[in-house]
């Protein structure tokens, strides 16, 4: 989202990374920094504060997929590539998804929010960014040639252990992994994995801690109809 945000807007979209050890991180979510139009958070301890008056782009994917994909980030860090440590790694990764769902996505509380899922996303690319480009630029209408343009001119990054990071230029949006191919593969266990995060999100889905929205000041930015207080919440 970061990069076909920053290839549509250009310029005119500053973008910070929360996870940083940049001397200049204001370390607050939402960035306070003056002319900062994007925050990224992934809230892995959903400390991360529901505000009334900040515009969320919340961004999700199924679980399954998302379990492999991250992984293959944990081998990185020397982990065991067995399919013991898979499941092991499986079963606390459920918890998560299943809190950050039950926070964000199942959240009865009312604010601005955008929510994006993986898989429409890729199955939807247009649509779906065009919607994100919308709430990025409120009032302002897609340029549809430069929303084709910067979806197929889309890099994919792929994580293994084997490769590292592997850049392909100009793959566009689309989904590249198959649950089925990843080695560890058990369907029933990701069945019953699914089973239980499903369960557990049921039961943490509950009203955080924040007032009712109050609507979200709307100014123009460098070409941005947006506060500079948007963050990107994602998973």
């Amino acid at each position: 989202m970061h990069r076909l945000a920053l290839a549509y807007f250009g310029g005119d979209f500053r973008y910070c990374l929360f996870y940083t050890s940049d001397p200049a991180c204001c370390g607050s979510a939402p960035c306070t920094r003056r002319g900062m139009n994007f925050t990224k958070n992934h809230d892995f301890d959903l400390s991360v504060p529901i505000l009334p008056d900040v515009p969320y782009l919340i961004q999700c994917r199924s679980l399954t997929p998302a379990t492999i994909s991250d992984f293959e980030l944990y081998l990185l860090d020397g982990a065991e590539d067995t399919k013991e440590s898979f499941q092991e790694f499986a079963r606390i990764r459920a918890e998560g998804w299943a809190a950050f769902m039950a926070k964000w996505v199942d959240s009865p509380v009312r604010f601005e929010r955008l929510l994006v899922r993986y898989e429409d996303l890729v199955a939807d690319p247009h649509r779906a960014f065009g919607a994100a480009v919308r709430f990025f630029a409120p009032g302002a209408k897609p340029d549809q040639a430069r929303l084709a343009r910067v979806i197929e001119g889309e890099t994919h990054v792929a994580v293994t252990k084997q490769d590292g990071e592997k850049w392909t230029e100009k793959a566009g949006v689309k989904a590249f992994r198959k649950v089925e191919s990843f080695r560890f593969y058990d369907a029933g266990f990701f069945n019953e994995l699914e089973s239980v995060a499903q369960e557990r999100r049921r039961s943490l889905a509950v009203a955080p801690q924040a007032g009712p929205a109050r609507g979200v000041a709307r100014r123009a930015l460098d070409g941005l109809a947006r506060s500079a207080r948007l963050v990107g919440i994602g998973r």
